[in-house]
């Protein structure tokens, strides 16, 4: 009864249910318009593919594969933790506006490290166009709670991308003296930050966080039922994929 559950769940949901709408007008037009009925056809096993835990983990995999996240037994003068995205007007406890799930995880990794090491974390994130919080503002808020002195914490509030994020940064760290960053940002975002990085020429360390693409999991049948989480790993995937490609086109 349990499986019969999750089989209609995920087919009454989206993207499931877009799905199934998109099989059934292609059973419908199969005779009046037998081409429409293939795009259909072709569109809801897309989509049915990039809603599939076992294909986006392995997707967001191909950029995770060289990221290592182990730099807990050396040792580095600063922390410069990148943006990740906010909720922007949410409340929160003590005031509005929250990280993203992503960033979340981020800024944790952040202080895991600042825990260890008790060196300066240099916050990275503008607002972008659609934003009137400079994402670096809402950050300072989380890590002051999470125990990291405001002495101990810089500001960077004017990037809007990685590649600023590089160039401002990379600023800071002359200014102050810090020649042994190490980077903490999502695995499947290292690598273009790691090419932003050596365009502003600066030397850093990767501290990759966030992984998505599990080696060694198991994946029972029920990995193959559409939701919604892995079209927003595929998304992902896709989208630092272009920005990968701009990057090695421009730099």
């Amino acid at each position: 009864m349990l499986e019969f559950q999750r089989i209609i769940t995920s087919f009454l949901l989206p993207p499931g249910l877009i799905i199934l709408l998109l099989l059934l007008s292609s059973f419908f037009f199969r005779n009046d318009c037998r081409r429409l009925s293939r795009i259909n056809v072709f569109i809801a096993l897309l989509l049915w593919l990039f809603s599939t835990p076992v294909f986006s983990d392995s997707l967001i995999g191909l950029l995770e594969s060289q990221n290592s996240a182990n730099v807990y037994d050396d040792h580095f003068d600063s922390i410069i933790l990148l943006g990740g995205g906010i909720y922007e007007g949410v409340p929160d406890l003590n005031g509005t506006s929250a990280p993203t799930e992503d960033m979340l995880t981020r800024i944790v990794s952040a202080v895991r490290l600042y825990r260890r090491w008790k060196v300066p974390i240099i916050v990275s994130g503008g607002a972008p166009p659609e934003f009137t919080v400079p994402e670096a503002v809402v950050v300072r808020r989380f890590l002051l709670d999470m125990g990291v002195p405001e002495k101990h914490i810089i500001l960077e509030i004017q990037s809007r991308d990685t590649m600023e994020n590089a160039q401002n940064v990379a600023v800071i760290c002359r200014m102050r003296g810090y020649v042994r960053p190490v980077v903490v940002t999502s695995a499947y975002h290292a690598k273009r930050a790691s090419m932003a990085f050596n365009k502003a020429s600066m030397k850093t360390t990767l501290a990759a966080c966030n992984f998505r693409g599990a080696t060694g999991r198991h994946y029972g049948w029920v990995t193959f039922l559409p939701s919604a989480e892995p079209i927003e790993t595929s998304w992902r995937t896709i989208r630092e994929s272009i920005g990968l490609v701009y990057y090695n086109l421009v730099l």
